[in-house]
């Protein structure tokens, strides 16, 4: 069957099999299939019924997972048999946090890291169900008192964070946690899958780079033991001409590199102010590219970033266009009609109420796998390659 007559709310590109795509409809029904076979009814499902609002899939063969991105809940279904489990989440500010979830594999058990308030992440076995992360969280004053009579605190387990997009490394050994805290600013955070199953969210390890508003920026693993994070421009003094220990700001990077091992003992091959081509951060490496639009303030706006192994380089899509890149910044390939419709920050304030789920459908998005672009256009999904004959090399 075809999806005449029905409200397509997601699409999302198989990561197996050639040319199949899951699509969530506004009857809560997922569909599976392809634009020459059309698309058969997978399940319904049930608790996923925030549909005014964008709804986000994720497919890891045999398991699909779909959300409502700043809603309360998501479900998994097995493709092999549309078996249905449901999760969910309690509400603190996740009309504007997006629903963590991802997939993991460990010891031929594929597994579900899901969002289950908005400081914990918890990790559940599809196959059998078990929840493996159980725990005790709390924050309790302990009755005493510090030298300045403020309150002494107590903590078990307890993240003072907000958990948005993750992403999770090739190995599946790390994930990162795209989020904020409070003012708020966002903060990227990563973790070691292994050390996760027993410390928890205790485990964390920051990363440096100049924030704002801009959590679920722009963020990949490149290989399995480097994050590259799209960092904003804001703070670095270009605008009211601010010197720091007698040196002009520093030259902007859009791409800043940060090794795991680095972030791990938090020593960085960059640090501070050691050259006048170092931002007042610690990272690993840079690159220099023009690709994701800031605001007034500096931020970046939004987009994606994604690793292509096989050439070793970076594509990303930002309401500029789509590009491939080299690790160093440098555009291989554009494609300017291949483009975000909606930024990351009009889905998740006020306007996004207003924003129809036709406007945010027509965001494009990247399939590793075929290494396409693609979105759901006019009843059936639509591709575009960065390299096809009418888009040159830049």
């Amino acid at each position: 069957m075809m999806l005449e007559g029905k409200k397509v709310l997601a699409v999302q590109c198989s990561d197996t099999e050639q040319e199949q795509y899951a699509v969530y409809c506004d009857d809560q029904g997922l569909y599976l299939g392809s634009n020459d076979e059309g698309f058969t009814l997978l399940a319904i499902l049930d608790n996923v019924a925030s549909l005014t609002r964008p709804v986000k899939m994720y497919y890891h063969f045999p398991y699909i997972c779909v959300t409502e991105r700043y809603g309360l809940n998501a479900a998994t279904v097995k493709i092999t048999d549309g078996s249905v489990r449901q999760f969910g989440r309690k509400d603190y500010h996740s009309d504007v946090s997006s629903y963590s979830t991802a997939f993991v594999e460990r010891d031929g058990h594929v597994l579900l890291i899901h969002q289950t308030q908005w400081n914990r992440l918890d990790v559940t076995d599809l196959e059998t169900g078990e929840l493996l992360t159980e725990r005790e969280i709390y924050i309790r004053d302990s009755g005493r008192k510090d030298e300045r009579g403020s309150p002494i605190y107590e903590r078990k387990n307890y993240l003072d964070y907000f958990h948005s997009l993750l992403h999770v490394s090739p190995d599946k050994r790390h994930f990162a946690s795209n989020g904020w805290m409070w003012h708020p600013v966002d903060n990227v955070i990563c973790f070691d899958m292994e050390r996760f199953l027993t410390e928890y969210e205790t485990c964390r390890q920051p990363i440096e780079y100049y924030g704002g508003y801009a959590w679920d920026r722009p963020c990949t693993f490149v290989g399995d033991d480097t994050l590259v994070v799209a960092a904003d421009k804001t703070g670095l003094g270009f605008e009211d001409g601010v010197v720091v220990a007698g040196k002009e700001p520093p030259r902007y990077h859009q791409l800043l590199f940060y090794d795991l091992a680095e972030v791990a003992v938090q020593e960085y091959t960059h640090s501070g102010y050691e050259t006048d081509d170092t931002l007042p951060l610690a990272y690993s490496g840079s690159a220099d590219c023009d690709v994701f639009d800031l605001d007034e303030y500096g931020e970046v706006e939004g987009g994606e970033l994604h690793y292509e192994p096989e050439t070793n380089s970076l594509v990303a899509i930002s309401g500029r266009g789509a590009f491939e890149m080299t690790l160093d910044g440098e555009i291989l390939h554009n494609d300017p009609e291949v483009r975000l419709a909606t930024s990351n920050w009009a889905l998740r304030f006020d306007d996004a109420r207003a924003i129809e789920p036709a406007i945010w459908l027509q965001n494009w998005q990247y399939d590793l796998v075929r290494h396409v672009f693609y979105r759901f256009n006019e009843n059936r999904v639509e591709t575009r390659s960065i390299r096809q004959p009418g888009v040159p090399p830049v």
